[in-house]
């Protein structure tokens, strides 16, 4: 068994010190106000990936608008998405959506944690979350945050390849340590010591209530771990085009029909041009370990370039109202204003110059 050096008492103290400080300085989140097992499922899909301070606004939106499973299910899937925009990782929506029309043909929810996993998009630690936070369900919870405090409070210093081998490797001590009268609370707490006084870089260890047991702080090792084998990052670079005519924006859907990224526009992505081209803009953004550099071209219709397969033309109305990705949708009003600069450049020397639909970006 991992771990034996913690001790029984050094375990109930971890215990007790956790769920104390969640009592005093859990934070009012919108999904802790009115505990239910959508709101749970809403918000852990939701922060798969994404900070918490990003998911709040989204998560409020989409309670107001669909406040059960039962309205979720029957929402139109482009409705749901355009719902999602911004988020990212548009699978976890399209797999939300699919797990509510799933529950409402089964006619009940899940009620273990191997039933919940067995849902699209719901991994290990989201099943958990769902059983614990608001089931009842006596089960370790462990996300990053929880792993990091853990691996701390034991002095782990052993490099890990990935973080899935790490949560492996803790899971026995994190069901050790599991207290189980207030699971619900101690594995909140937990998360919120992570992310409120065990930061990954410059832990607050004078603040925390662990610092008496947590071996780390006694050997002056906690900025240390966990230890991660440094990933390699693949650097890729994208050209994208800007086509306009008779007022309208051409777009490309960014995955396949079969994909739930379909519903999904984008500025079509066209062959990088010879560097004697310079971009209109450049901008940047990752994916897990993809870093993209993405570099924007006018064009004219007419030049000789393939059009993109399934786009289509929209006004600056429909602009407005479709499902766009993330990015590209933060970009568009910096786009704008340079494109704006070279057309009222290019009216003065030929009328015939081409017009950008929008006004100031959605």
């Amino acid at each position: 068994m991992p771990f034996p050096h913690l001790s029984r008492k050094a375990i109930l103290f971890l215990r007790q010190a956790v769920v104390d400080f969640y009592a005093h300085r859990a934070r009012p989140l919108p999904w802790r106000r009115q505990r239910s097992v959508y709101h749970t499922l809403v918000s852990e899909m939701m922060l798969q990936q994404t900070q918490v301070k990003t998911v709040v606004p989204y998560f409020e939106r989409w309670i107001r608008r669909f406040p059960d499973l039962e309205s979720l299910a029957q929402a139109d899937k482009a409705e749901v998405l355009g719902l999602w925009e911004g988020l990212g990782y548009y699978r976890r929506t399209s797999a939300l959506h699919e797990i509510a029309r799933i529950i409402r043909r089964q006619g009940q929810l899940p009620q273990t944690v191997d039933d919940w996993e067995k849902l699209p998009g719901i991994g290990r630690y989201t099943a958990a979350a769902i059983a614990s936070f608001s089931q009842n369900i006596p089960v370790a919870v462990v996300d990053g945050n929880i792993l990091r405090v853990l691996l701390r409070f034991g002095n782990v210093r052993r490099p890990f390849a990935s973080r899935a081998q790490s949560l492996s490797h803790l899971r026995p001590l994190a069901e050790r340590c599991l207290d189980p009268q207030q699971h619900a609370l101690y594995n909140e707490g937990l998360m919120e010591l992570g992310a409120l006084v065990c930061l990954p870089q410059r832990p607050q260890c004078r603040l925390c209530p662990l610092a008496p047991h947590c071996r780390a702080h006694r050997q002056a090792t906690a900025e240390s771990i966990p230890r991660f084998k440094i990933p390699s990052y693949r650097k890729v670079h994208k050209a994208r085009g800007l086509f306009f005519h008779q007022d309208r924006l051409l777009l490309s859907p960014m995955g396949a029909s079969t994909q739930p990224t379909a519903l999904i526009w984008e500025f079509p992505e066209i062959p990088l041009p010879s560097s004697s081209r310079p971009p209109l803009f450049t901008g940047r953004r990752s994916i897990g370990l993809s870093r993209f550099t993405e570099h924007f071209h006018i064009l004219e219709i007419d030049e000789n370039i393939p059009m993109p397969s399934g786009g289509r033309w929209f006004s600056a109305a429909e602009l407005k109202r479709i499902p766009l990705s993330g990015p590209h949708r933060r970009w568009l009003p910096k786009l704008w204003e340079i494109v704006q600069g070279k057309r009222d450049s290019s009216e003065k020397r030929d009328s015939s110059a081409v017009a950008l639909p929008l006004q100031s970006g959605p």
